[in-house]
């Protein structure tokens, strides 16, 4: 909103109380035939009209003029004086940005982008606005409006599906900080409504893949929000959709403690699908002693012929369990004596790490 339109708003009030005067002093001057009446327009001369209405001398007219437009000097400097922020209500003030924002060129949308931001904390309907202008067709207005959504951070958590699909956008510089914004918000200790409202929309821009970046980024924000999307995650592993399982299988290993998935990362070793089983033990290998449930699986995973394989995953995967793989010492002494040397190496290679930890 222009600073015009603030002042012309704030001064409304005022001219229509002149208004009324005038009209009231002209009706006056009609009833009593005075030729004067339409002079009850002209500032100041009009209170002289009113006086001679009166049968006042001139000199008390002149007085009495001269008081209100002293007065009213004073009333426009109160008016100047107060910030058209208090004299106007915030919701005035929204709906006229959300206006330019719509309408305006791509600075006087940036601008209502920023005027917007101060009032999003309050205004849910500025946060939808600014949402909104992440699909701007200016990527700098596009761009203003990730950077202003991760400045509110928790207030901001409404428009997180926004900001995973700007997650794709064909910025790079977009994309990047409509990640960086969801860090913020997610990070927002005041932030309450995490699981409801972020998690499900990140899984799926984790699912739908899409841009190489789109699907880092929306791994490294539930990174940040830890083990409250694991469950989410874990409940796309049971989808149809190899792709989907795939990605929600590298979202868990960044986490690393994704306990919840360790029945179906079991299942998965025991598989027909060679990239589900190697990610399965890789997922295994992040969650650390925590998976000895899976060490039976991990083993007879030791038997893939082929190197490089979720077979040397597998090994990985003991090792890293450590300890707790211990238990299962007779079923890797028996890979010891396989025809296979590459299954041999994997099995005294896991026997050797879990006896010398203790």
């Amino acid at each position: 909103m222009d600073l015009f339109v603030r002042w012309a708003l704030n001064l409304a009030p005022y001219l229509l109380l002149y208004v009324y005067f005038c009209l009231s002093v002209q009706a006056a001057g009609k009833k009593l035939a005075s030729r004067d009446s339409w002079k009850a327009w002209v500032p100041a001369y009009n209170v002289c009209i009113l006086f001679r209405l009166a049968s006042r001398s001139t000199w008390s007219a002149v007085g009495a003029s001269f008081y209100k437009g002293m007065m009213a000097v004073l009333l426009l400097l109160v008016v100047a004086a107060f910030p058209a922020q208090v004299l106007l209500s915030d919701p005035i003030i929204v709906h006229f940005e959300i206006r330019a924002l719509k309408k305006g060129n791509p600075e006087e949308r940036s601008r209502a982008v920023r005027a917007l931001g101060a009032k999003a904390r309050n205004s849910p309907a500025a946060v939808s606005a600014i949402a909104g202008a992440l699909e701007d067709e200016d990527y700098l207005v596009r761009l203003l409006a990730a950077f202003t959504l991760g400045d509110l951070k928790g207030s901001a958590v409404d428009a997180t599906p926004a900001l995973c699909r700007a997650l794709r956008d064909r910025e790079a510089m977009v994309a990047s900080q409509a990640g960086q914004s969801l860090q913020q918000i997610a990070q927002d200790p005041g932030n309450t409504r995490v699981v409801e409202f972020m998690i499900p929309p990140l899984v799926t821009a984790v699912k739908e893949g899409g841009r190489a970046s789109a699907g880092f980024l929306a791994r490294q924000v539930l990174r940040t929000i830890g083990e409250p999307a694991v469950p989410a995650l874990v409940e796309v592993l049971n989808e149809n959709d190899r792709s989907s399982k795939l990605r929600a299988l590298d979202a868990l290993r960044e986490l690393g403690y994704s306990k919840a998935a360790i029945p179906t990362m079991t299942v998965w070793l025991r598989g027909e699908d060679r990239d589900l089983r190697w990610r399965a033990a890789m997922v295994l290998a992040e969650i650390g002693p925590d998976a000895k449930p899976a060490v039976p699986a991990l083993i007879e995973a030791l038997t893939d012929p082929l190197s490089n394989s979720y077979g040397d995953a597998a090994a990985g995967a003991l090792i890293r369990i450590g300890a707790p793989a211990a238990e299962a010492e007779p079923g890797l002494a028996a890979l010891l004596k396989d025809k296979d040397s590459v299954v041999r190496q994997r099995a005294q290679s896991v026997l050797s790490a879990v006896k010398s930890r203790p």
